[in-house]
């Protein structure tokens, strides 16, 4: 039976960049979708009562025109929001089949008291046989066990994202930490290109009096979910001059004395007047 409920991730919904890029309406077309994905058979794939819906029975799904529907889903498809299966044709999402699959991994786990890593030994009962005294090997490394539940996980990480993101980083301090914490995004199922994104667009508009955030520091405060503010324009001063420095200019101005500052001189900018006499009088 399955959940009247599912797993759902406010940040990584945010952070995923196929879908920030898709319109208000196309992100509200997908989370209905979602939901009839989580009621279907195989788990995450959009079919009902075991067959593709058309786009014409998605619009009657979802009480929206077939012409806003179909301009949904092209768009939808054009960002590869989501997947469709080879075998049957069926729209579905990586995500949930990914959940799908770590859900039956946790319960074959538990099966075998809840830690992977212990192997299953018999212990011969309530008097077992004595052993002879044979050193025993140190090492508890179990055995590679291939699972179905296992195979079917692709979180989409390449195999060499660590060195990617290490050489993308421009602060390179704290590496074994911040590769760990990198580690720890990949079990929580963060999308390795939103980080790599969010990175970007905090390489591009990092205010150059500003530090460097230490790696550790960006992925423990999922930084790459920030969407900086576009610099204020309306050319109310040149670029690097702070309103401070443009008032003070302004006031020994007002007082005949001149201030040689690079690049900046007499400030005229429409529509921002200050009362001089006000300020001088402080």
């Amino acid at each position: 039976m399955t959940n009247p409920w599912f797993k759902y991730y406010p940040t990584d919904w945010r952070a995923d960049p196929r879908l920030r890029m898709c319109s208000l309406a196309s992100r509200g077309l997908w989370i209905e979708l979602l939901g009839y994905m989580h009621e279907a058979e195989p788990y995450g794939h959009l079919n009902i009562n075991g067959s593709n819906p058309t786009e014409a029975e998605i619009a009657s799904l979802v009480g929206r025109p077939l012409a806003e529907v179909r301009r949904a889903l092209s768009e939808l498809a054009s960002r590869q929001v989501f997947s469709i299966d080879s075998n049957t044709g069926a729209m579905y999402s990586r995500r949930m089949v990914r959940d799908k699959a770590k859900a039956l991994k946790d319960k074959e786990n538990g099966g075998r008291g809840g830690n992977p890593k212990l192997k299953a030994t018999d212990n011969g009962g309530v008097n077992p046989k004595d052993k002879a005294q044979i050193p025993e090997a140190r090492s508890q490394k179990p055995e590679k066990k291939e699972t179905r539940a296992s195979a079917l996980i692709d979180d989409g990480w390449p195999e060499d994202f660590r060195e990617r993101f290490w050489s993308r980083y421009p602060n390179k301090v704290g590496k074994p930490r911040a590769l760990a914490k990198l580690e720890h995004c990949r079990k929580r199922f963060v999308q390795f290109d939103a980080i790599m994104t969010g990175l970007d667009r905090y390489i591009a508009g990092k205010p150059p009096d500003r530090a460097w955030l230490n790696p550790e520091t960006f992925l423990n405060q999922e930084r790459w979910t920030d969407q900086p503010a576009a610099p204020a324009s309306g050319g109310r001063g040149p670029p690097g001059n702070s309103f401070a420095s443009v008032h003070l200019d302004l006031l020994q101005n007002a007082h005949g004395e001149h201030h040689d500052s690079p690049g900046f001189g007499e400030f005229d900018a429409p529509g921002f007047d200050i009362d001089l006499k006000a300020d001088s009088g402080r």
